[in-house]
């Protein structure tokens, strides 16, 4: 029978066990088959690279990741009965990893998208 529209704590732990899975492989923020990433937020691996490429937003180097993030919690709020990105815009969730990565710049940027979504779902 499948996760249904009534079970949002198990559908939730089956979007952060995902998660875990690919944080778990040996190549940081992305699982890698051969040279493909078959999840991955490009060249952001840390907090602090985040930090770094928002620090030159005019560069544009952080947009990657970025969409990463936002397609990233969107499927997740698909899949969940929390709305998480209720009442925000792709500034105000940056805004958010802004102020998390810049005091965890050693976190793996996957990670702070996870603490995203634990700090949206209290």
């Amino acid at each position: 029978m499948g996760i249904g529209r009534n079970q949002p704590d198990m559908r939730l732990s089956v979007i952060l066990f995902c998660v875990g899975v690919v944080l778990s492989s040996p190549h940081g923020g992305h699982a890698q088959t051969g040279t493909r990433h078959a999840l991955g937020a490009g060249s952001v691996e840390t907090c602090g690279k985040w930090t770094e490429d928002r620090s030159h937003r005019a560069s544009g180097t952080w947009l990657y990741a970025g969409s990463w993030a936002l397609g990233f919690l969107s499927s997740a709020a698909v899949f969940s009965d929390y709305d998480l990105l209720d009442r925000l815009d792709s500034d105000a969730v940056f805004g958010w990893l802004d102020n998390y990565c810049l005091t965890h710049p050693l976190t793996p940027f996957a990670s702070a998208i996870v603490e995203f979504v634990h700090a949206r779902t209290k």
